[in-house]
């Protein structure tokens, strides 16, 4: 279990997205890339606010799932860093379920 709180449903609605990866770590049905299971660490930046960690929990080329503290609530756009890849990727939140998040990646 994580240390970031439950994923309870919560008023910002579920999205069928969230539902759990088949065995085999990857999911293709409506992405145009893998999504791979992964377990990594993020820091959230968003404006000049004090980082925020967050456990990903899923990738792909498009975006992510995230799990996040509580209490956190991300503004429209943020930069996600990823220091065990080196990646950093401008994103924004595509649907909420409790402490779960999916996010896109923004081009450019």
């Amino acid at each position: 279990m994580s240390e970031f709180a439950s994923q309870s449903s919560g008023p910002q609605g579920s999205d069928p997205s969230a539902a759990p990866v088949p065995a085999g770590g990857t999911e293709t049905s409506r992405r145009s890339s893998e999504r791979n299971v992964v377990s990594y660490f993020g820091i959230v930046m968003c404006d000049e606010d004090t980082p925020v960690k967050v456990e990903l929990v899923d990738l792909s080329a498009e975006g992510a799932r995230m799990v996040a503290p509580q209490t956190f609530d991300p503004v429209d756009r943020f930069i996600l860093k990823i220091p065990e890849t080196g990646a950093c990727f401008t994103s924004e939140v595509a649907w909420r379920n409790g402490a779960t998040f999916g996010i896109k990646f923004i081009n450019g």
